[in-house]
This record gives structure tokens, sequence and C-alpha cells, in this order.
């Protein structure tokens, strides 16, 4: 069928398998890499020499593979690798697939996070026990799917490409205001031992050290209990109830 553009095909039309074994040297350094769970990308294993890997069945990485867990599928360990892993390795326990010239991988990238695609990762595993199922690559090749023309794709997939940069941008912002918030935690209140902070407002430099007071001085404590349950006009009134697991520690 045809729905403005939108075909229906066979993932096995659009990403074949690759087999790129290698044979391992005993003392020339590999990268290795994982897929983590959820879309979380491929990633660095670290690099190891030759005669230091366990599995001699291992596989060579292009850019702009789509890699797969075999292992880890069921919980959507795959994705693309990105050109500074071209040529890391990977053992037998994953699948390698490239797309053919009427798919762009990064549009997949984002294609394969719906969530009836991921649904069709554990559809296409055999197991009882969910971290020892096994993804039957062959199968999830024959689901169809409809996917868009070539320049809608792209479209498509630079679209959510730049607002997965933006992402980026502020999740390295709120790593640096943390980084930011820590360092003024440690230089605006005294370390141990000490009785004036190391950091001090202008308006407050050379005044007087901090005092010492024991908790029991500041604080005012009361005590209560949860109100019975079993007493219903207790409950159902104006008045909020609140329990530790609500409070906010981070305010």
């Amino acid at each position: 069928g045809d729905a403005r553009g939108w075909r229906k095909k066979k993932l096995g039309d659009v990403l074949v398998e690759q087999a790129r074994p290698i044979e391992l040297k005993d003392d020339y350094e590999y990268s290795l890499v994982i897929v983590k769970r959820r879309y979380g990308g491929v990633v660095s294993r670290g690099k190891l020499k030759g005669k230091a890997i366990k599995v001699k069945s291992q596989f060579s990485l292009r850019a702009g593979d789509f890699l797969i867990s075999n292992r880890q599928i069921v919980h959507c360990a795959c994705g693309v690798v990105p050109r500074h892993f071209e040529g890391a390795i990977v053992s037998n326990e994953y699948s390698i697939l490239r797309s053919q010239k009427e798919l762009d991988i990064t549009f997949f990238h984002y294609f394969a996070q719906q969530p009836y695609v991921s649904k069709s990762f554990l559809e296409c595993s055999s197991g009882i026990v969910i971290e020892k199922m096994l993804f039957k690559l062959d199968e999830w090749l024959r689901r169809e799917l409809w996917i868009p023309p070539p320049k809608e794709q792209l479209k498509i997939a630079d679209c959510l490409s730049s607002i997965d940069d933006l992402i980026t941008v502020e999740s390295r912002k709120l790593d640096s205001l943390k980084a930011h918030m820590q360092g003024l935690l440690q230089q605006l209140f005294p370390a141990e031992g000490e009785t004036v902070p190391r950091l001090r407002f202008p308006e407050f430099r050379g005044a007087v050290e901090w005092c010492s007071d024991s908790l029991g001085e500041i604080f005012e404590t009361t005590s209560g209990g949860t109100p019975s349950r079993a007493r219903k006009e207790y409950w159902n009134g104006g008045i909020p109830w609140v329990t530790t697991s609500l409070v906010d520690f981070n305010v």
C-alpha cells in the first residue's frame, strides 16, 4: 500500500546484516564498545590488547552501523555506531546491520524508539527469564513497518537531531550549574573544625566568627502520630497530610 508516500516494507529490505570477522592479534590494542539499554547509545568498553580479550570471535564496526545487543534488545539496547568508533569491535553476541540506500540510518535511530518497535524486539525474542532471552534477528527482519520516502526521512532526522543537540547543550549547562552549586556549598559553610567559611559575602568579611550552638538550641521539636484509619471522621477533611516520602529534600 501507499499512504502519501509512506510504504510498508520488510525491515530486511532496508537493513542488511553485516559480518566483518577479524583475527585478533595478541599485541594489537582494540577498542571495545557496548550498547546501553533504553536507547542509551553506543559507548566505550575500553581498550584491550588482543591477548586479553577472552572471546576470540570478534567483529569490526563501521560508522553508521546499526548495532543490536542480542541479549539486551528486550531492554532496547540498540543504536547507531558514531564516527569515533569506526574500527571498534564487538563479540558475536551483537548483530550488526547496515542500512540500504532507501533508508537513512539517523532516521531509523529515532524510528526504532517508537513503542511498537520496542514491542517488536520483545516479540522476536525467545526465553523464559527476561535477562536470558535471545533475539531472533531473522524473524525481526521479516517484520513489515511503514517507512516514508528518503526526503521525508532526512527532514524527520534533521528535526529530531536538532532537538537532541539542544538537549545535550542544556544537559551540559545543568551539569555545570550542579558542579557550581557543590563548589559554593563547600565554600559558603565552614569545613569541619573551622569557625568561618572560606568564602564570605563582602558585607560580612571581617565580621565575627560563626557561633556554635547545639541543634537542640536551634530547633523546637514536637511529636505526633498517624491518625487512626479506623476513625473515618479523621479523614477526607480539609487538612493535608504529608509523609516523608512526599518531602523534596533538594529544596
